[in-house]
């Protein structure tokens, strides 16, 4: 789960960093622009050899790419994203499970 995530984010930073559409990089590529799309969104578990593909495009290698460390700004907005795609039920229960972690 964590590698989609980091991968999720390496991708998008690089391909921004780099004024590339989504569009542009899956033409680049070589890959359909709903898979840049499932990647970004961490719904995709993409082939090596489309990880390869999307590394040798931005100019970056796999190991940057599924190595990608979130900053601490990243990490809370990606939990407040997770949380929210949360049930009723599913919040309860993280909740009461994480009650000791509140400051």
């Amino acid at each position: 789960m964590l590698t989609r995530l980091y991968l999720a984010r390496a991708v998008r930073k690089y391909r921004t960093a780099q004024g590339l559409s989504m569009e542009k990089l899956a033409a680049m590529a070589g890959i359909r622009r709903l898979t840049i799309q499932q990647i970004e969104s961490a719904k995709a578990n993409p082939r090596l050899s489309t990880i390869n593909a999307l590394a040798y495009t931005l100019n970056v290698s796999v190991q940057e790419l599924l190595r990608h460390r979130l900053e601490p700004e990243e990490l809370a907005e990606l939990k407040r994203e997770k949380y929210q795609e949360l049930n009723e039920e599913h919040r309860r229960e993280y909740d009461e499970y994480h009650k000791d972690d509140l400051p």
